[in-house]
Parts: C-alpha cells; structure tokens; sequence
C-alpha cells in the first residue's frame, strides 16, 4: 500500500479537544512521529449534547498537520438516541469528507483508529473512491473483564467492516486474543504497541529527598478497569507498617468522587496528595519525584504508565492482568494478582525497601528499544506497506 500511500487520513473514534485532552493523545503523538515521513490528516467526529447548532466544523494546524474536528450535537432522547447519534456520527464525517477534498485532498490509505463507527465511516470512503483502509484497535471492551462488546448488531457490523480492511494492528497480543475469541479474524493482523517519546521521559531528576517513600499512581480514575480503590485499601495496610509512605494520584475521570470517597473512609487525607490531570513536563515531573509506580487494574490493553514509568527508570507493581505482563519484564517490578489487597499491601512494603535497588539503566534501555516514538513508528510504515 505505501507505494501508493504517501497521504494518509487518520479517522479516530478517541481524539483529544479542548474539554479532554488526554482522549486519544496517544492516537495525536503516533502522527506527530508519521509527518515527517508522509503527508498526515485528521477527521475526529466529537459529541457535544451542549452544542447549540447540529454541527460544528473546527479546523487547526496547531501541529503541523491538519487536525478536523467536527463536533455534533448529542440526542438525550430515550431509547432512539443511539440510532440517532450513530445517524448524526455518519453525517459528521460526510461533511468531513467534503472538507478534506477541498482543502487537503484526496487520501491514498485510510487509518482508523478504534472501532467501529470510525471503520464505517472510512468503508464509505472506500465504496465512494476505492481508497483501501486499515485497523488499529486499543479498545479494552473486547475482555472477559469488561465483556461491553455485546449486541448482535454490533458484533455483525465489527466483524464486516474488520473484514472490509486491507489489515488491522492491536497494541497487545491480549487484545488480538481477546477479539479473536469474538470471531473476529483477518489474514493481516499486527501487533504494534503504542510509544513513549524517551526523549522527553528522561530519568533526570532525582525522588524527593525528604525521608519519605512516594509511590505514583496514574490513571482515567475508573474503577471498572483501574481499581483504584483497591489501591487506597491496599495503601493504608501499607501504611499502618510504614508510616513514611505517600501515594501521589494523578488523574480525573467519572469515579473522582467515589475516590475521595474512599480516602476519606480510611482516613488517608495526609497520606494521598490528589494531582488531579498532569499534561507535559508536569506529567514528567511527577514520574521523577516518585520511587515507584503502581497499578492494580483489573484488566488493560497495553498499560502506557508502565512504559513511560520504565522510560523514566522507575520500577512498577503491577497486577497481572492483560497486556500488562507484555509490557513489564519481571525484573522490572513485582507482580501482584488483582483484587488481592493483602498481596499489593505487601508488595508496597517490599518495594518502599527495594526500589533503588532496580536497574533503571536497563528499564530506560528495554523501553527504547520496544516502545520508542521512531521503533512504533516504522512498525506502522512497515504495517502500511503489507
């Protein structure tokens, strides 16, 4: 394809905007690596219930490639709103399509990222000017964990439009067996992580040197998946046998308040500093100030926190779940079974004595040469060109 394929329009289902600029950023900083290489653009199709006309075209170049966003107004309505919504979707990107043949061109390959509206939208760019598509799914709803991916219609339509493409990439071998235990199949399946930039993940500064130990946790604060609250659980029997620990959140998502909740139940207020959301040298920062990074999900996709924790020489407890042991060598951290509090509580205390005992020469090294922004990178041109 990439003989051809030097223009590339990416359609993700997740984009960052100006309300959530972590959705999709990881989708944003794979193109960012791409554009020097090939001629890059963007159509990302929002929901706005708040919008006060039925749709909004926003166009930008803030990066150097073109970035549309077209936002539409969300139905409320009971029952229909889905058939509604999905109906506005489509229509969204028929403007979409207009917009990028006036003022960018015509694309050679279409890249969709997370299924399965987008996939649809780019099978109508393949019926209407036979311009091939591929796949990238990072979606978690595929897991026995999760198990969201239900409807008979929906299945239908992923399995169609996943057969419509000309391949499709997961960011884990998890995900790929996941969906396979779906049906869903193709004869092109890669597997391409998502990437850290270690030029900006530096190991350059130093944990904070006041006597205390300070384990990271950074997440969409989501219980569902993240479990955050079995974090707090296991971090107060943690802290009963250690009093210098401090867990540091960074993040904000829909189970904020049920969060707070918790600390306030076990009483953690002088022990948990709440970061809220952490974007650019503040996120970098945060990773350097802590000892360790800890995660206790119930299920993940790949586990971004677990390589930019590495990238910055910084070892991880981890549950051993999904993708995450596809991203943490055990030399790197401890892990731990999901849902055991006791068995995290132990692995803190265990870490707050070892931490610096880890090599973080070889987490730093492991992570560029897997995880790197150029290594993810010719992964994609070399999946474009298959």
């Amino acid at each position: 394809m990439l003989s051809q394929a030097k223009r590339i329009l990416v359609i993700p289902l997740w984009y960052p905007f100006p309300k959530d600029p972590m959705m999709g950023l990881f989708v944003q900083n794979q193109i960012c690596a791409l554009q020097n290489q090939l001629d890059m653009a963007v159509v990302a199709v929002i929901p706005d219930p708040n919008l006060p006309k039925a749709f909004d075209l926003v166009p930008s170049k803030d990066f150097g490639f073109l970035e549309l966003r077209i936002y539409y107004r969300k139905s409320k309505l009971p029952v229909l709103k889905e058939y509604i919504n999905g109906f506005r979707f489509l229509l969204a990107h028929l403007k979409g399509h207009h917009y990028i043949l006036k003022h960018w061109g015509l694309p050679n390959l279409i890249h969709v990222q997370v299924l399965t509206r987008s996939a649809v939208a780019a099978w109508l760019w393949k019926l209407r000017y036979k311009i091939p598509f591929v796949i990238t799914e990072h979606w978690s709803r595929y897991m026995p964990q999760n198990a969201s991916f239900r409807g008979w219609l929906k299945q239908m339509l992923t399995r169609f439009v996943v057969g419509q493409s000309a391949g499709i990439s997961t960011v884990s071998l998890a995900l790929k067996r996941a969906m396979q235990l779906h049906q869903i199949a193709h004869i092109n399946w890669q597997i391409i992580p998502n990437s850290i930039d270690t030029q900006r993940f530096l190991p350059s500064e130093k944990p904070l040197n006041d006597g205390l130990v300070h384990l990271l946790h950074i997440s969409c604060m989501e219980e569902q998946s993240k479990n955050v609250s079995g974090i707090l659980q296991a971090f107060q029997l943690a802290s009963e046998q250690n009093p210098s620990l401090r867990l540091h959140l960074v993040g904000d998502g829909v189970d904020k308040e049920s969060i707070l909740r918790w600390i306030d139940i076990l009483q953690l207020h002088e022990k948990v500093i709440w970061e809220g959301v952490l974007q650019g040298e503040d996120l970098v920062m945060a990773y350097a100030k802590a000892h360790f990074t800890v995660l206790f999900s119930h299920y993940e996709t790949f586990a971004i926190v677990v390589a930019e924790s590495l990238a910055m020489g910084k070892p991880v407890i981890a549950s051993r779940v999904g993708a995450i042991p596809e991203v943490l060598p055990e030399e790197f951290g401890i892990f731990v079974e999901d849902s055991n509090v006791q068995e995290l509580a132990t692995a803190i205390l265990i870490m707050a004595q070892n931490h610096s005992s880890y090599d973080s020469v070889a987490m730093r090294l492991y992570v560029q040469h897997h995880f790197d922004t150029q290594i993810v990178a010719q992964k994609y041109l070399d999946f474009y060109r298959v």
